[in-house]
């Protein structure tokens, strides 16, 4: 995905159907994007044009949120891991909340207007690359945490079926994972899959 300082160089596919839209949406746009438009608020129309160009950006607009195109933005935010910026007139059901949790990068309401397209554009590519760290350092603290649990477990089999200290134990984990140059986690598992099988 292009720097923030190089809005330039954006891949953009903009979903929307009413004229007016699509003119503010392209007035607001630099001229050097690469822009593909759609006119169906569809997953299967919209994953199509994704799958041939694949963006940078996705740009939703529509006259308001209805529940089904916010379960439509789920589905496109988990397959793509694109940042969603969405313009709609109106949020008369209160669905922001939804959409943002659901995906969406930026849910803006009553606010598409050419001159907002750069900046608006800028806070959503910023504010997905946060949330993708964010979620990527939560994954790897889940996958720690795991792995731990897996080796701890290890060890307390190992001590209790042949009598190892602690440390032993994990020396022993250790030295196995080395010898056979696996991870330590893997060598676990494998301790553990073998005592589930016995009686």
């Amino acid at each position: 995905m292009p720097d923030r300082a190089d809005l330039s160089a954006l891949s953009v596919l903009v979903v929307a159907n009413a004229q007016d839209d699509v003119a503010n949406i392209l007035e607001g746009l630099p001229e050097s994007l690469t822009i593909r438009l759609v006119d169906e608020f569809s997953f299967a129309g919209i994953s199509a044009e994704l799958e041939g160009i694949r963006p940078d950006l996705l740009i939703l607009s529509s006259e308001s949120a209805r529940p089904e195109q916010i379960s439509i933005s789920e589905r496109l935010a988990a397959s793509t891991q694109l940042p969603i910026l969405w313009f709609v007139e109106r949020d008369e059901e209160n669905l922001a909340p939804q959409a943002i949790r659901g995906g969406v990068t930026s849910f803006v309401v009553d606010g598409l207007n050419a001159s907002r397209i750069n900046p608006l554009i800028t806070i959503a590519l910023e504010r997905h690359k946060l949330v993708s760290t964010l979620q990527g350092e939560l994954q790897k603290s889940k996958d720690n945490l795991a792995a731990r649990k897996t080796v701890e477990r290890a060890k307390g089999l190992l001590m209790q079926t042949r009598g190892m200290s602690e440390q032993e134990a994990y020396q022993s984990l250790r030295s196995t994972a080395m010898r056979q140059g696996k991870s330590l986690k893997s060598v676990c598992d494998a301790v553990i899959s073998l005592s589930d099988l016995l009686p």
